[in-house]
């Protein structure tokens, strides 16, 4: 099924999400961006951000834009991500983040 996710969170412009999933999430489920942090060129860590909101978005047919040949679609789900419930507030979940993605925490903060 095709999806946009979305997040108003600042983030690395690499963070990938999905366009397609096999169902639509529910609110409280974690997505993972397709991105691999290797801090310090160690191991492997994902962002993970959890679905806050579901709204079916109208698909106008011979509409450019994200579903390339897809004129049948009328409907699509955008999945807003947001913070997951274990950061208390902006600033934990940005100091977690600059750690993630090894870039100083004046960054975000």
């Amino acid at each position: 099924m095709n999806v946009r996710c979305r997040t108003n969170l600042d983030l690395m412009p690499c963070e990938v999400w999905p366009t397609e999933l096999p169902a639509v999430p529910r609110v409280g489920d974690y997505v993972e961006s397709g991105h691999v942090w290797r801090p310090n060129g160690k191991g492997g860590m994902v962002l993970r951000l959890v679905v806050c909101t579901v709204t079916w978005k109208r698909y106008l047919p011979g509409e450019l834009g994200m579903f390339h040949g897809a004129e049948v679609l009328t409907r699509y789900p955008e999945i807003e991500l947001t913070t997951p419930p274990c950061f208390h507030n902006l600033t934990e979940f940005y100091r977690h983040y600059a750690a993630l993605t090894g870039t100083p925490k004046s960054k975000w903060i």
